[in-house]
């Protein structure tokens, strides 16, 4: 944070759906938590002896902004969509404008949208994954990450799992009969 620069910093942090900064010692003692405290977006929450934590207060924003992980944006409209950590999921009714879907993760080709079962086009916007909602579609959104070897990484631990479990299961009589 620079003088004259907070709002803006606090802009970048509710686009990227920061809540909360934590400060550690060294930072606070390097004077972070005075500019923190000066710049009006950001509220001390708790503090001890190793950090400090901090919450962006998203409401003084004009228009109020959302911290909001996924975001659905038409014009200076914006609604929420309701996520967790590899995905999310809304009903969507239709809009007679072109809409983004804004995702507050680095453009990568593993995240995905699709819109009742159609995928939609993915771009980088601002440096954030973003995906277009064609004007006048509607439907059951989802926004997903999908890693190529996470299927085969679950088959590879199920097979480990069920390895250790029949190593337990006893075969017999396993002594020597003389």
């Amino acid at each position: 944070l620079i003088a004259g620069n907070d709002r803006q910093a606090a802009t970048l942090c509710a686009d990227l759906a920061v809540e909360q900064l934590l400060v550690t010692k060294q930072a606070a003692t390097d004077g972070l938590n005075a500019k923190l405290a000066a710049s009006g977006f950001f509220h001390p929450v708790s503090t001890n002896d190793d950090y400090s934590v901090w919450r962006l207060d998203t409401s003084k924003f004009s228009p109020p902004r959302s911290d909001a992980r996924v975001r659905i944006a038409s014009g200076k409209h914006q609604e929420t969509v309701p996520a967790g950590v590899l995905g999310a999921e809304k009903t969507i009714a239709s809009s007679a404008k072109e809409r983004q879907i804004l995702l507050a993760e680095s453009p990568s080709p593993v995240w995905k949208a699709q819109l009742d079962g159609r995928i939609l086009p993915s771009k980088s916007q601002g440096g954030m994954q973003a995906f277009t909602i064609p004007a006048g579609a509607s439907g059951k959104l989802e926004v997903y990450f999908a890693a190529p070897g996470r299927y085969l990484a679950i088959a590879g631990f199920l097979l480990v799992y069920l390895g250790a479990a029949l190593a337990w299961v006893p075969l017999g009589d396993r002594r020597e009969r003389k």
